[in-house]
């Protein structure tokens, strides 16, 4: 399978027509490895759980710390929401942060 065609910026790719968001392309290969082995433990979690909130939240925060997602905006004064980044991860024993390590 080749790589999909990806928009200027990097942070879209195109799959039959329809835009998707990528990974970060500032992410560093062995960053992004990780954080994907922990999104992919949260998943597993939230079906185990059948859709619990807290593994539903730790999708959300790997997402985010992965870039594929944005931090919703609250607040009057436009402030970001924080979401559980330093939760550990279900069945990896990772934390998740948006720091480089």
């Amino acid at each position: 399978m080749s790589e999909p065609e990806h928009t200027p910026d990097g942070h879209h790719v195109v799959i039959n027509g329809r835009k998707w968001r990528a990974t970060d392309p500032l992410i560093p290969d062995e960053r992004r490895s990780e954080l994907q082995s922990i999104l992919m433990a949260w998943r597993r979690e939230v079906k185990r759980t059948k859709g619990a909130r807290a593994a539903r939240d730790g999708v959300q925060a790997a997402k985010v710390a992965l870039g594929g997602a944005r931090h919703p905006v609250v607040g009057a004064d436009g402030g970001g929401a924080s979401g559980p980044l330093g939760d550990p991860g279900p069945s990896t024993g990772c934390r998740v942060s948006l720091s480089a390590r």
